[in-house]
């Protein structure tokens, strides 16, 4: 029986409108047992919930990401904080959170991104959730913001800083997903390689970040992740696969 992971995708996106009947279908097909779907905003945190319910492995993470977070007052964002505590026997992690510096370059409006995040930790806390992390081109405040509060059960989804802040990241007991377009990044591979096989867990982030470029990425693709991190630990497939999944059932139950 295969037991491939998918810890974080966007099945809400409207990519997946037409055939998402049948995306699931191949994902189970192809030996997919869970799927974390990230909600970014109100609506998609609505949208995604919708969908875990609808399909039987899929799992909702809801959360603010952090282009959608900056965008709120502070009374809108106590809402969707309040929203996403009444949920808590139902989702299995606070996400898709973080920072992101490659799309915002306004220090202020990074500022309010920065405020939501500490909001976001403080509800993960709360609620013992995990936290799944979005650091694009952030990775220095956002791994000094989770070790400030003291966050213990992180998922660095994608992460793409340096190989000192990856180390901090490992030191500090988190766990690191990759996604199938390790099959064209070097970073990827490199942090395959770098990451103990303790903490490594597979994602799509689909619709993106699929194993072939600028195509339509889908949660049976995990599958390619797996061989990647496979070769390079040296693992059969078969083994790899089980301590993913294993990764997977220790962090997020």
């Amino acid at each position: 029986m295969s037991l491939f992971v998918d810890v974080h995708c966007h099945l809400e996106y409207d990519e997946f409108d037409a055939d998402r009947d049948a995306v699931i279908t191949r994902a189970k097909e192809a030996g997919v047992v869970a799927i974390l779907n990230a909600g970014l905003n109100h609506e998609r945190n609505l949208k995604t919930l919708a969908i875990a319910e609808r399909y039987d492995i899929v799992r909702a993470c809801l959360g603010l990401y952090p282009l959608d977070a900056q965008k709120l007052s502070p009374q809108e964002l106590d809402e969707e904080v309040a929203f996403i505590r009444k949920r808590r026997d139902t989702i299995a992690a606070v996400g898709e959170v973080g920072l992101d510096y490659h799309w915002e370059k306004d220090e202020s409006r990074r500022a309010l991104q920065k405020e939501a995040f500490a909001r976001m930790i403080e509800l993960s806390h709360a609620l013992r959730k995990p936290l799944v992390v979005h650091s694009r081109e952030a990775e220095v405040d956002v791994i000094a913001m989770l070790e400030e509060n003291g966050a213990k059960r992180v998922l660095l989804h994608c992460f793409g800083g340096a190989a000192a802040l990856a180390k901090r990241g490992i030191a500090n007991g988190w766990s690191f997903s990759i996604p199938p377009n390790i099959t064209v990044s070097s970073h990827f591979r490199k942090l395959a390689k770098t990451v103990p096989m303790s903490q490594l867990l597979t994602e799509t982030d689909a619709p993106f970040l699929g194993p072939v470029p600028k195509t339509r990425n889908e949660p049976a693709n995990v599958r390619v992740a797996i061989g990647r991190i496979a070769k390079a630990k040296g693992l059969d497939p078969a083994e790899a696969e089980r301590m993913v999944y294993m990764n997977y059932r220790k962090l997020f139950g």
